[in-house]
């Protein structure tokens, strides 16, 4: 007896996986298996969430940081070279010096801000690390 509802209770089992996978295997609309199984896995998904940098989500926070840094960076060369319209001597100068200097005095501190955010705002990261590189290798030059 004890045979028979040990067999029962398999064969239970057995149906309701059985139907459960019938289910899984029902094709999905317009949606890729890659994508299912990220869905159905949360580890995979955690996984490919944190591999934002592989997956160019940062292009755009890493353009607007080139983009400003090379910006402070004319700014700069232009408020020391004569005969630039922002250059010594003129009324410009003052104003657009200032702009520039500061946008050098706080590359470090931003990078630095940047560096303790990278897990909540790993764009401000990339921003900060491309401005950085603009601004600093245009003192260089």
């Amino acid at each position: 007896m004890a045979s028979t509802e040990f067999h029962d209770r398999i064969n239970r089992i057995n149906q309701a996986n059985a139907e459960r996978m019938k289910a899984q295997r029902t094709p999905m609309r317009g949606k890729s298996h890659a994508v299912t199984a990220y869905a159905k896995n949360p580890r995979a998904a955690k996984l490919r969430a944190k591999d934002g940098a592989a997956s160019g989500q940062y292009f755009v926070p890493s353009g607007v940081g080139l983009a400003i840094g090379l910006l402070v960076a004319i700014l700069n060369l232009g408020a020391v070279q004569a005969g630039s319209p922002w250059g010594p001597g003129t009324a410009l100068a003052a104003s657009f010096g200032l702009i520039g200097s500061t946008g050098v005095v706080l590359t470090l501190p931003m990078l630095l801000v940047s560096l303790l955010m990278r897990q909540t705002k790993p764009g401000f990261f990339f921003f900060s690390m491309t401005y950085c590189i603009a601004v600093i290798a245009s003192l260089f030059v």
